[in-house]
């Protein structure tokens, strides 16, 4: 099976992008023949920098995401929201790749099976005057499988 993890929260300051990996991380020790792909966008871009420090006892995103990749993950950061931000110049954490857009991933069907680590139903921005229609397109839906059934969330 296929598993698609979609990741836009910052990588600290919440435990949104702790607990994705923490999932991704314990979907690979339990069922290895199952394939991750992590896909990151808005601010979880910056998830992909490298040379993360972190107090000791605290979690490191950058050794989480090694991990995954070490066990046959793959992980893809959206262009667009890395070049929103100003890091798109930056180096990445070896391994993850940048993408176009989220519109244009062929690597990652999302039919499969999503998990979505953000406020399923709404986006995060409710005006429209203020989003930005580059970075959240209301066409950036998820379909979560529980079951014999299939719902879809707005991301």
């Amino acid at each position: 099976m296929k598993i698609l993890i979609l990741i836009n929260d910052a990588p600290y300051g919440t435990e949104k992008a702790y607990n994705a990996f923490r999932l991704a991380m314990q979907i690979q020790k339990d069922h290895p023949e199952n394939e991750v792909r992590i896909f990151l966008m808005a601010d979880a871009a910056t998830c992909a920098l490298p040379n993360q420090n972190t107090p000791n006892g605290y979690y490191n995103i950058e050794r989480m995401l090694k991990s995954v990749l070490n066990k046959g993950g793959q992980v893809k950061i959206c262009g667009t929201c890395a070049d929103a931000r100003g890091i798109k110049n930056l180096p990445l954490i070896e391994g993850t790749q940048w993408t176009i857009s989220f519109r244009k991933l062929c690597f990652l069907p999302l039919y499969l099976y999503s998990l979505c680590f953000s406020t399923p139903g709404r986006i995060r921005t409710l005006n429209p005057l203020i989003r930005s229609q580059m970075l959240y397109p209301v066409e950036l839906r998820a379909l979560v499988y529980f079951g014999c059934r299939t719902y879809r969330f707005w991301i």
